[in-house]
């Protein structure tokens, strides 16, 4: 069942010839109006979450089935498909969203290993929470991460457990992206692995083409690499034409004061590293070393206020 007449057709076999009354005193203490039923079993409107709950309790449909029933509500709701080649999210293979294969190993069973949940998951700020927000109203995920390192298995498996009965499309290239924005469909889920790839396109994607598809409710999951999602985000402040001697420049002041407190640290004064992730790791180190000095201060104090601490007041 994927349209309203569908589920309606069904929905009306259901009640195996009661009447709108009877089917009324079945559904009490809750109301089950003749009108709604109507427009319902006609198939001219949607039956609400809650309507449809009650008429499956009138039918005498258990428990376990009505989930499959709200499902297929759903999925009647989201109408035709956006796109040609879009499937629900619970029928995309994900290898051919870019998921990896398991790898060749004795006692490995399946095309993709058992995916085990991780804190990016689950927690406040996490991926799922962050799909759940987009969810009501439209939103951009983008996850973040190197290569192999399972960005894209956990954006697949956020997605497969909260709308598993959306439309899902993963466009070719931009072009079938703005096709999708001049006429977006509800519940859609835009797929774009490798996000780079439709920005650096002859015609690329732009912001009104991804403003259409965010107002239109639509949700997009994307993944980069971080040196990409860097080039895109770095904002680099540069002198004013004409400019000597000192100025200060709109948040450049900011990265020069936290690097000259990195540089408190004594061994990133000179450089005696081989390789630059070693030099990230004492930066890192430095800041770690800032920030628990901070938190953990029951005051904030700075070395002038505690060599001329404040007069006090005679009693």
């Amino acid at each position: 069942m994927h349209t309203v007449s569908d589920l309606a057709a069904a929905l009306d076999g259901l009640r195996q010839g009661c009447s709108y009354a009877e089917l009324g005193r079945e559904a009490r203490p809750d109301r089950l109006p003749a009108s709604t039923l109507s427009d319902v079993l006609r198939g001219r409107k949607l039956p609400t979450v809650e309507t449809l709950e009650v008429y499956l309790r009138a039918c005498g449909v258990g428990k376990t089935e009505r989930a499959a029933w709200q499902a297929a509500r759903e999925r009647a709701g989201s109408g035709r498909p956006p796109l040609a080649g879009a499937v629900r999210v619970a029928q995309a293979q994900p290898r051919h969203l870019g998921v990896h294969a398991a790898i060749d190993a004795p006692g490995a069973r399946g095309p993709l290993p058992v995916y085990v949940e991780r804190d990016i998951d689950t927690e406040p700020g996490g991926v799922r929470a962050r799909l759940a927000a987009a969810m009501h109203g439209g939103g951009l995920v983008v996850l973040v991460g190197g290569s192999s390192v399972g960005k894209t298995r956990c954006a697949y498996e956020a997605v497969a457990a909260l709308m598993p009965q959306w439309w899902l499309v993963h466009p070719h290239d931009a072009a079938q992206v703005r096709e999708l924005a001049a006429g977006p469909v509800a519940k859609t889920v835009v797929w774009l692995d490798e996000l780079q790839r439709y920005f650096h396109a002859e015609h690329g994607l732009d912001a009104a083409t991804m403003r259409a598809l965010l107002r239109a409710g639509t949700v997009l999951v994307a993944t980069v690499w971080p040196e990409r999602y860097t080039s895109y985000t770095l904002k680099i402040v540069t002198k004013r034409p004409g400019q000597t001697g000192f100025k200060v420049l709109a948040r450049r002041w900011i990265v020069e004061r936290s690097l000259s407190w990195l540089m408190n640290a004594r061994r990133n004064v000179i450089d005696y590293e081989r390789l630059p992730q070693h030099s990230e790791a004492h930066l890192t180190w430095a800041a770690i070393t800032l920030m628990t000095r901070r938190l953990t201060r029951k005051t904030a104090s700075t070395t002038w206020m505690r060599r001329h601490p404040a007069p006090t007041q005679a009693a």
